[in-house]
């Protein structure tokens, strides 16, 4: 059985990342307060289910309805579950982290480089100003989660704009218990338009990982997800 659920909060976002697959085009309006909090108790039910991810769109545009959310699904005490937050950390500090940390299990923040350009190229960048995140702001944030007891984890998408780029010393410095890498996956309806000029081969995947394995300290961390692995590994409900 499936055991994680992607709860997709909302389809907005302050990023514009170009190979997002997460753009719900066909959800023309979003839940309210009252409704995800049901929705939330009702993911909690099933015995099947042992995590549930909020993502988005960016969840944290939804504000301090998001550790609301965690709240209740910690509060379901018949069927405990994990929870976990997949964001582009732009919105949150640590001072955000230690608020959220006595109901957040899991940080996920999405980092496709290292590079300040070479994430401006992939769109990782606010949409009003174009400002990219620095090393030292994900440092900070990866501090805070080993100061509060919040597992840390990373999630990057390879493409062809990184594909030749290393990573994996900066993986050293901030620590995940997991590196999550993607290989950059079409979806009809959402990425597809532009999605040859991101799109690489099984091959060049496998390369970037086996690059990225030798430079890592704690080789254990490094999970790699191919596009067949992920097609089928998420029960995903959209806003």
């Amino acid at each position: 059985m499936i055991s994680t659920v992607n709860f997709h909060l909302t389809s907005k976002c302050n990023y514009q990342c170009k190979y997002c697959f997460a753009h719900f085009c066909e959800v023309e309006s979003q839940l309210n307060v009252d409704d995800r909090k049901k929705l939330v108790k009702a993911l909690c039910a099933p015995k099947w289910v042992d995590k549930i991810n909020f993502v988005g769109g960016e969840p944290t545009l939804i504000g301090d309805q998001l550790i609301d959310l965690m709240m209740v699904a910690k509060g379901e005490k018949s069927h405990p579950v994990r929870t976990s937050v997949t964001t582009n950390s732009s919105l949150i500090s640590p001072d955000w982290i230690e608020k959220a940390a006595p109901f957040l299990d899991i940080l996920t923040i999405s980092i496709d480089s290292q590079f300040e350009d070479t994430n401006r190229k992939c769109g990782r960048c606010c949409k009003a100003n174009g400002k990219v995140l620095s090393k030292e702001h994900y440092i900070a944030l990866a501090a805070a989660c080993h100061k509060n007891g919040i597992q840390l984890k990373i999630n990057t998408v390879v493409s062809s704009i990184n594909v030749n780029e290393d990573m994996a010393d900066f993986i050293n410095v901030i620590r995940p218990f997991h590196w999550k890498i993607f290989q950059v996956l079409k979806v009809d309806g959402e990425n597809d338009v532009d999605f040859s000029k991101y799109a690489i081969t099984g091959e060049e995947f496998d390369e970037y990982i086996e690059n990225q394995r030798n430079i890592l300290n704690d080789k254990k961390v490094l999970v790699k997800e191919s596009n067949d692995l992920m097609r089928g590994s998420y029960l995903m409900v959209n806003p």
